[in-house]
């Protein structure tokens, strides 16, 4: 639970997130706002949020090579954990219970802020989003939750595919592959908020069909 892991972040002095593709990743901004010296990868957003040099890695070889660095440097250590404990994010982090409110929205420090309006677009913004899959013939998991899962199937298609929205499409989304799921459940993961329109959902159902047929996945009965 959240007091737990106030617990934990208090008897620790560094984090490491190792995530190397999410766009920024509130574990940073929790690891930091407890004082841990936050060591994050060079290829993800969160570099753009962290950017002392010595704390971006390219690789595991080089995060443990400057994680020894600051071990063995006691005062620079202390700096960089006043820095990281003193910055000023632009959300405050506040630990709280992942409880889920009857839309499925789990009633967090920041979807807690949602005016009743806002939350009623995004439960039909979700409601579009699965519809327009079903029109498509494109696979997805229900469930009560706001995240839609796309089914894949398979690991390389999953990335391939998430690839291909990125690089031809300016369309983001992580490929959820083992050990987060199960081999052969591998999937897509969407998330529709109230900001985005019946055009943005569209032009998402439009661009998967397309790659669903370059792939030669097979399209939902």
């Amino acid at each position: 639970g959240p007091l737990e892991k106030a617990e934990l972040f208090a008897s620790r002095s560094f984090g490491i997130h190792a995530c190397r593709v999410e766009a920024f990743g509130i574990a940073v901004a929790e690891m930091a706002a407890a004082g841990l010296v936050p060591f994050v990868p060079a290829d993800g957003g969160s570099r753009e949020i962290v950017t002392v040099s010595e704390l971006i890695y390219q690789d595991p070889d080089d995060a443990v090579r400057k994680i020894i660095a600051l071990i063995e440097d006691p005062a620079a250590t202390g700096i960089l954990r006043h820095v990281a404990r003193t910055h000023r994010w632009p959300e405050e982090v506040v630990p709280c219970p992942t409880v889920r409110s009857a839309d499925g929205l789990a009633l967090s420090s920041r979807n807690a802020r949602l005016s009743d309006t806002e939350r009623q677009q995004h439960q039909l913004r979700v409601q579009e989003l699965r519809a327009r899959l079903d029109s498509a013939g494109l696979p997805h998991m229900m469930n009560p939750s706001h995240i839609v899962p796309v089914m894949v199937g398979d690991a390389s298609l999953c990335k391939r595919i998430s690839d291909q929205l990125l690089e031809e499409f300016d369309i983001y989304v992580q490929p959820i592959n083992y050990p987060t799921v199960p081999r052969g459940t591998e999937r897509l993961r969407f998330t529709p908020t109230p900001l985005h329109g019946s055009e943005d959902i569209a032009k998402l159902v439009s661009a998967l069909s397309s790659i669903w047929a370059t792939v030669g996945l097979r399209q939902a009965a």
